[in-house]
């Protein structure tokens, strides 16, 4: 993977997980636990239009790009 993947998303999931740490509660992480599944949703809808548009182009840019974290996904 050479690229990081998206910096908008991990960035905003970093933010939950930081106001969960801070106000330590039930209703924080299951606010991360639901951004968790709404931006794994999105991502995939968003490469199956990106392979619709592209096909074999994205094929090979999605080959080498993480999808929200380098190393992780």
């Amino acid at each position: 993977m050479t690229s990081g993947g998206s910096p908008r998303y991990a960035s905003l999931l970093l933010a939950k997980v930081g106001f969960a740490l801070i106000f330590g509660n039930i209703f924080g992480w299951a606010s991360v636990a639901f951004s968790l599944f709404l931006t794994e949703r999105r991502i995939r809808l968003e490469e199956a239009h990106l392979w619709g548009l592209f096909a074999e182009k994205y094929g090979i840019y999605a080959r080498h790009t993480s999808r929200l974290l380098r190393l992780l996904y």
